[in-house]
Parts: structure tokens; C-alpha cells; sequence
């Protein structure tokens, strides 16, 4: 009877693993709207790594604020236009930023993503941090509201 009994609790055990393991494994697979959301970060740091100013214009609101913290803990604002203009102002200039960790956290028609960088100025380590992209759901889908990011010279 004890034999009979424990083959019926295994019985029972392997029937809820094949029941819930497909809950468990969507659970793990990102969403449209996060595959949406890394979509538009990666276009506009190929239109930065490209120097396509119309392509990273495309993943922007016409309202987008960029933004970088000092040191000091101050924020220090960059123009769109300007950010954009610097950009193309030296064509001889080789820009690179390869993110990572990208980590994504949506509410309705809000998102947040989070990522560490490694960037590059003619293949040359300049620094490294994280940015924090703050993109909202229009009718033409994941616009970029807001751009904020840390920068350290010290890249381990």
C-alpha cells in the first residue's frame, strides 16, 4: 500500500508540473510590448552608432528632454538639436555606446527602461554607466519621452 500510494502522489506531482510549467515558462518570455519597447532603444543607438540623426528622430517625442548627471549630483540638460548636431558636426569621429542588462518595466501606456553602457570614441573606452529611458505609448506606438544617464571614467 505504501508503494501504491507514493506512485500516486508522484502521479498527482507530474500531473501539476505539466499542467502549470507552461505558466511558469510564459511568465519568462518578454511581451509584445517589452519586445516593442527594446525595439526602439536598439533603433535609436543604431541611429547614435550610425550617426542617422533622422533614425533616432523617429524613436523620439518632439518634446524629448536629455539629460546626464554630473558628479556632483547636479543634471545638466542637452538640446535635442544640439545633441543631434554634435553628432554629425565631425564625421571622422567613430561613436560607439554598446549597452547591456537591458531591463524593462511597463504600466499601461508608460515604460521604463534601464540599462548599463560601454561608450566609445574612435574604439576607445571613453566611459561607461547606465541610462534611463522613460518612453510613453502614442497612437504610432513607443515614442522616447525622456533620456537621463550617469557617466564614470572608472569602466571595470
Amino acid at each position: 500500500p505504501g508503494a501504491y500510494k507514493f506512485t500516486l502522489n508522484t502521479m498527482r506531482v507530474l500531473i501539476f508540473l505539466i499542467l502549470f510549467s507552461p505558466l511558469v515558462t510564459a511568465q519568462v518570455r518578454p511581451s509584445e510590448e517589452t519586445n516593442a519597447i527594446n525595439s526602439v532603444v536598439q533603433q535609436f543607438f543604431d541611429g547614435l552608432n550610425k550617426k542617422n540623426t533622422t533614425l533616432i528622430k523617429t524613436t523620439l517625442l518632439p518634446s524629448c528632454r536629455l539629460e546626464t548627471t554630473e558628479a556632483d549630483g547636479s543634471v545638466k540638460n542637452v538640446s535635442i538639436p544640439a545633441f543631434l548636431k554634435m553628432l554629425v558636426s565631425n564625421p571622422k569621429l567613430i561613436l560607439e555606446e554598446r549597452i547591456r542588462d537591458l531591463q524593462v518595466n511597463t504600466d499601461g501606456p508608460l515604460a521604463m527602461a534601464w540599462m548599463d553602457y560601454h561608450f566609445f570614441v574612435n574604439e576607445k573606452l571613453s566611459h561607461c554607466g547606465s541610462n534611463l529611458f522613460v518612453l510613453v505609448q502614442d497612437t504610432e506606438g513607443w515614442k522616447v519621452h525622456s533620456i537621463i544617464d550617469s557617466r564614470r571614467k572608472n569602466c571595470d
